[in-house]
């Protein structure tokens, strides 16, 4: 344990080790596992997990982590399925497990486009712990559903719970730009950049989940003269918009 705390990469050679020299039983490989998943090795994390499932496939905590490991390599309907097994396995009693499982089901259905059932299982979870990361996800999904009103509505609820979250700010502040409300929505824009600098601390490396709003923020400076700040955003999320018409439009537009 000291040693996964302390340097993972290290604990993982060592467990890897211990599997390889036949020393290692099953709760090495489901130590392995976690270090997989914290260490987002999740290909080596799915085949480790595909092994404890294999040997125990009613094992609630092994099929929950099973399913994190596909949907995050993609494979969304087998992350479903796991996530299903695991809840078969679950006693009501059992909230953060059952909790986890119905939040990232709706994430897998989210990104299925099933909107309708991602939806419930965010309301699942939701019933069981009232957070902002739920609400989020409702926030978001009302976003890519085009359902602008509902968005900024479930939005705010979201920073009821949660004031500084800047996920919700930032589909509160798109969707009043689609509904042509600029003067509200650039002011949320504003307000999405600044709860996100106070969290990230800096705009250099942005997680992809914001990179909407910064592209808008792009936009927005670029139309003030501001060309130079207007740039350094453009360049945060470059990564991810540099294919798109709105992204290179833009950035033209601004040099």
């Amino acid at each position: 344990t000291k040693k996964s705390e302390n340097d993972p990469e290290k604990a993982i050679h060592f467990l890897e080790k211990a599997i390889s020299e036949n020393r290692a039983g099953e709760d090495v490989r489901w130590e392995l596992a976690l270090l997989y998943l914290k260490t987002e090795n999740f290909i080596k994390a799915d085949n480790t997990l595909q092994w404890l499932v294999k040997q125990k496939p009613k094992n609630k905590n092994y099929l929950y982590k099973a399913g994190i490991a596909k949907l995050r390599l993609g494979k969304y309907q087998e992350s479903i399925d796991l996530f299903e097994e695991s809840i078969a396995n679950t006693t009501e009693k059992e909230k953060k497990l059952l909790y986890y499982n119905y939040l990232n089901e709706g994430v897998a259905y989210h990104k299925l486009k099933n909107l309708a059932t991602a939806a419930k299982f965010y309301r699942k979870a939701l019933t069981l712990e009232k957070n902002s990361v739920p609400m989020t996800a409702l926030t978001k999904l009302k976003y890519d559903a085009d359902d602008w009103e509902n968005c900024i509505r479930t939005a705010d609820s979201t920073l009821e719970i949660s004031p500084g979250e800047p996920e919700a700010q930032m589909y509160k502040s798109l969707s009043l730009l689609k509904l042509k409300q600029k003067k509200e929505g650039y002011t949320a824009l504003i307000g999405f950049r600044n709860m996100l600098l106070k969290k990230e601390g800096t705009l250099d490396d942005i997680p992809e989940k914001y990179h909407e709003g910064i592209l808008k923020l792009a936009r927005f400076y670029t139309n003030r003269k501001k060309y130079k700040v207007a740039l350094k955003y453009f360049k945060s999320v470059e990564n991810t918009k540099e294919n798109s018409k709105e992204y290179k439009f833009s950035l033209a537009k601004n040099y």
